[in-house]
């Protein structure tokens, strides 16, 4: 049996070379594409236009699965058919089949999911603000305009300004940020290396670099301050102004503890 021959020549035509036990009759394609095609009206689903077809035709080319092809099914289907739509679809194809095309559909519909992300807007941060309001963000760019390149001490400097920055705005850290931010530094400093600042390390991994690393640390180094402090409200007999002070330190820790615990102010009234 060749599953290179082409599957379908049009909506409702069939390829006379391939086996009865691997057609797709009117009734069970109609099912798969009312599912498929979300803004089909009718279960005969409007042709293609050529780009479309050549679109899947290379994509399915390129998994070596050519014999998939048909014109029922269009690039916009593939970002949202999930398994179940796949077995209905392909349910006169052997297990290998739907195990294959499971697999680079998946990729495909990852690689777009990426790359729609990054065309999402950039998180603002203005780099030269940050500098320009300190001294020794001053220091830094001194020494960069007479060295042409940061030293190890000015690059711990910089990301101590820009962590700061951050913290101080409450702004969380994320990826996407610190991605921006890396490149803004390179950019600025031209002789610097990204993967200093920031690296990726997979999508079920923490990203390496000082911006991230010193951001977590900070983040750890706070939640420890306002524990001990709370304890402290606990368990020793400070002063009033005492008492007060930490309070307004630990204000925002004590806050989102609350909310990483879904508490509610109804507790409050239970016995």
């Amino acid at each position: 049996m060749n599953f290179n021959d082409g599957l379908f020549d049009g909506c409702n035509s069939f390829s006379a070379e391939l086996s009865d036990s691997f057609m797709l009759d009117n009734s069970n394609l109609s099912n798969a594409l009312i599912e498929l095609q979300s803004a089909a009206t009718s279960n005969n689903p409007t042709p293609l236009l050529e780009d479309d077809k050549n679109s899947i035709q290379n994509l399915l080319n390129g998994w070596n699965m050519s014999y998939l092809f048909q014109t029922c099914v269009d690039e916009e289907a593939f970002r949202y058919i999930n398994s179940r739509q796949i077995e209905k679809l392909l349910q006169k194809y052997p297990l290998g089949v739907h195990i294959k095309f499971e697999h680079n559909l998946k990729q495909w519909q990852n690689s777009n999911s990426l790359l729609a992300r990054s065309s999402e807007p950039l998180p603002e941060f203005f780099l030269d603000k940050v500098l320009k309001r300190s001294t020794h963000g001053s220091m830094i760019i001194n020494y960069y305009e007479s060295n042409k390149n940061l030293n190890e001490t000015c690059r711990n400097l910089l990301v101590d300004l820009i962590i700061a920055s951050l913290f101080e705005k409450k702004r969380p850290m994320s990826t996407a940020l610190t991605n921006h931010i890396s490149d803004i530094i390179v950019g600025t400093f031209t002789t610097e290396i990204k993967e200093i600042y920031f690296e990726r390390r997979g999508q079920r991994k923490c990203p390496k670099g000082k911006l991230y690393a010193k951001y977590f640390n900070k983040l750890r180094i706070i939640e420890e301050d306002a524990e001990i402090l709370i304890a402290s409200l606990k368990h020793d007999q400070s002063s009033w102004p005492d008492i007060e002070m930490i309070w307004a330190k630990t204000t925002g820790y004590r806050l989102n503890h609350l909310k990483t615990i879904n508490f509610s102010p109804l507790e409050i009234h239970k016995t």
